[in-house]
């Protein structure tokens, strides 16, 4: 990975405004180089709606040790459900700190993302 540590990425077509960043159109990605123990993203879908995203963690699905409490399996991948306006818990390697690559990708459009935090 060439992405330089505590660096984002966007994938896709994306609207860029002074507190958040709008996906435009589906499929786009958020990838983020980072080191500690847990990633947050506040996220809001398009009102009335939900936004499903696969997240991986160093190119694979998020295995179970770093699995964080809004991500859950199916079909072998690891998703989230961006369905109301609130922070979303990713990545949780509980306690353990390392640097690793989160990779967000957005399967449907309109979902507009704030802010990460680390733990």
């Amino acid at each position: 990975n060439d992405l330089p540590l505590n660096i984002f990425a966007l994938g896709g077509r994306w609207t860029i405004g002074a507190e958040s960043i709008h996906l435009e159109k589906a499929p786009g990605e958020i990838v983020y180089r980072y080191s500690a123990s847990a990633v947050n993203l506040v996220m809001a879908p398009p009102h009335g709606r939900t936004v499903r995203a696969e997240v991986t963690l160093d190119g694979a699905p998020v295995p179970d040790g770093f699995l964080g409490s809004d991500v859950t399996r199916a079909n072998g991948k690891t998703i989230v459900r961006i369905d109301g306006d609130r922070l979303y818990n990713l990545i949780d390697a509980k306690g353990k700190y390392g640097e690793h690559t989160v990779r967000i990708l957005f399967l449907d459009p309109g979902v507009d993302a704030f802010a990460f935090t680390f733990g």
